[in-house]
């Protein structure tokens, strides 16, 4: 799916959608017993989202009707997670009200201001053409940059940062 358009001054949160099968980790925050155990997506629809539940994990951290959990999933960017309320359980299986939105989970490294920094991208696939931008800040997940034009999600580039100290 391509990436959305922001209009001008607005932020883009761009975000990786949940899909059928894909491996998730959901936090019990409520209830009798507190924990983290490792799930996977059943079903998912505009009116729910159907996730397994191990039996012996259900007999440990059981779920009920109106527990809140926070659900978080690993994408091809970043890890992805949202808070939600548990409607239905039933045999290895538990039925979650579909999430009012999605966040980033947090950093595992800080962002770290690059000022006076520019940036240079190849774009890959277009025959290494260049664009010349401005780096904003970098992590150990990578770096944020003012470009003239836009580039599409996922699309390959080779990124070079000039710093200002060399």
């Amino acid at each position: 799916q391509p990436a959305a358009v922001a209009p001008a001054g607005e932020r883009l949160t761009l975000t990786e959608p949940l899909v059928p099968m894909q491996t998730v980790e959901v936090e019990a925050r409520t209830g009798s017993r507190r924990g983290i155990y490792g799930s996977s997506v059943l079903a998912l629809d505009a009116s729910k989202i159907v996730i397994s539940v191990p039996t012996r994990l259900h007999e440990m951290l059981p779920l009920a009707p109106g527990d809140r959990v926070a659900v978080s999933y690993q994408g091809r960017v970043s890890k992805y997670v949202f808070e939600t309320t548990v409607r239905a359980v039933r045999e290895n299986r538990v039925d979650l009200e579909p999430p009012a939105g999605i966040g980033i989970a947090s950093r595992r490294s800080p962002r770290i201001p690059l000022r006076d920094s520019g940036v240079q991208i190849a774009r890959v696939e277009r025959g290494h053409e260049e664009l010349t931008g401005t780096a904003l800040d970098a992590s150990m997940q990578g770096v944020r940059a003012v470009m003239p034009d836009e580039l599409l999600q996922w699309e390959r580039v080779r990124v070079t940062v000039s710093l200002p100290d060399g």
